[in-house]
């Protein structure tokens, strides 16, 4: 049976959480929030789709590009081929597109990256679409301190083996101003020699 002295302290916390209740409800903005809260979140609202220092970074890679890209386990060899890629703002200060023409097996292909970084997130974030394929990738990941490889990461299907969701490492490393490589690693491989392709991007001469 419950105590005399249990019942006065539940009635006690109940009276406090009311007045407590009341006096949150008396202060607060619409959506239960009070005027310091909705100053601090109209601050971070403000500060999340401000272009900044990573925005910047991207902008470097502005340009047109020859590339040369190797695919390793298509065969007893490395295939390699050869094509072009221009970068350019998708939306000016935020988004970059990449633009890519190539050739693999024979058959001309044409895709398209967008490459952002979220604020809020505190991450870098892409996508991959192309023309041989009904897929969209997805990726996401952080860079070194100097910017000058980005890892992210995302999911692959896999229609050769029929796996699904299978996780994939891109890896992006900075050169020089005029040239990068972008990796993309199978970690179901293991070990060190999970990377199945590599493009290496060489700025054209203006």
């Amino acid at each position: 049976m419950t105590s005399l002295w249990t019942k006065y302290a539940l009635a006690l916390l109940a009276a406090v959480a009311c007045l407590s209740n009341l006096a949150v409800s008396q202060d607060a903005e619409p959506g239960g929030m009070t005027p310091e809260q909705m100053a601090e979140g109209m601050k971070k609202w403000q500060e999340a789709p401000t272009p900044g220092k990573y925005h910047e970074r991207m902008a470097k890679r502005i340009g047109k590009y020859s590339t040369e890209t190797t695919i390793w386990g298509m065969g007893p060899a490395p295939m390699k081929s050869k094509g072009e890629a221009e970068i350019r703002w998708l939306l000016e200060g935020r988004w970059l597109l990449t633009e890519s023409r190539y050739e693999m097996m024979g058959m001309a292909g044409r895709g398209f990256a967008i490459q952002g970084y979220d604020n809020f997130k505190k991450k870098y974030v892409a996508m991959w679409v192309d023309s041989m394929s009904t897929a969209m990738l997805t990726m996401s990941g952080n860079a070194s301190r100097d910017g000058r490889i980005e890892s992210m990461w995302g999911l692959m299907d896999e229609p050769m083996t029929g796996e699904v969701g299978k996780h994939v490492k891109y890896v992006t490393r900075v050169i020089h101003d005029d040239k990068f490589i972008f990796e993309i690693h199978d970690l179901a491989i293991g070990g060190d020699k999970t990377k199945v392709v590599e493009i290496v991007y060489t700025r054209k001469p203006a």
